[in-house]
């Protein structure tokens, strides 16, 4: 058995995917402006 699906990981990472499809940039601002209005509101 693959090494890779003994540990869990099978396929590139989540990063990689959003950059194949050209909204990593966008993804990850988004998730920054979601990260410091939750925690504005503490």
């Amino acid at each position: 058995m693959n090494k890779e699906i003994e540990k869990g990981h099978v396929g590139g990472s989540f990063s990689d995917f959003l950059k194949e499809q050209g909204t990593y940039e966008e993804t990850t601002q988004q998730a920054v402006k979601r990260v410091i209005a939750h925690q504005l509101q503490l």
